[in-house]
């Protein structure tokens, strides 16, 4: 006799049963950083650079040397994640098993993908006072409304929310590390 199942109960056995290649993962992480440069990096800088006639890059030389150790520390951690799908795309490093299953990597495109929308967002709601970095001999107007009203700096809580989806698209012991 065989046992007889609802539907929903199949559909997540067969959803929890499906792998997705390491590989795969790793292309739609690389796709996903690909996105966020473009629009959080590139786009946004011009968008600056056309409004106010600088890119609103400052960079790490500035300030003190607890900013430049946050700074470097930074670019660090995005180097070691940014490196993770590529070390997964070359097989240097597998996915942790016990998060390798396809549902878990689809809720991390969506996170990811949202941090991507909400890191531009809030962003915008910066508006000319958005910059990279700091210029302690450069005063810009406070933001205080909208997102910033109510969160100190929603952008680092989008790109938080970018990374933690990144780390279940490509749930490998490095990029945990770049987290």
């Amino acid at each position: 006799m065989t046992e007889s199942r609802d539907v929903p109960s199949l559909a997540m056995t067969a959803v929890m049963g499906i792998r997705m290649p390491a590989t795969a993962a790793a292309d739609m992480a690389l796709v996903l950083f690909a996105i966020f440069g473009v629009l959080g990096l590139g786009w946004r800088s011009w968008l600056q650079y056309r409004r106010t006639g600088s890119t609103g890059f400052r960079g790490i030389r500035t300030g003190g040397p607890v900013e430049r150790v946050a700074g470097v520390g930074f670019v660090a951690a995005l180097a070691v994640a940014v490196s993770a799908p590529i070390l997964q795309e070359a097989k240097v490093v597998g996915p942790l098993r016990v998060l390798n299953e396809v549902c878990i990597q689809t809720v991390g495109i969506v996170l990811a993908t949202a941090g991507i929308a909400a890191t531009v967002y809030a962003q915008l709601e910066m508006g000319d006072s958005w910059r990279i970095g700091v210029d302690t001999t450069e005063t810009t107007t406070l933001v205080h409304t909208g997102t910033f009203g109510r969160i100190r700096n929603p952008i680092y809580g989008a790109m938080l929310l970018f990374g933690i989806g990144i780390v279940l698209v490509t749930p490998n012991v490095v990029a945990v590390a770049g987290l």
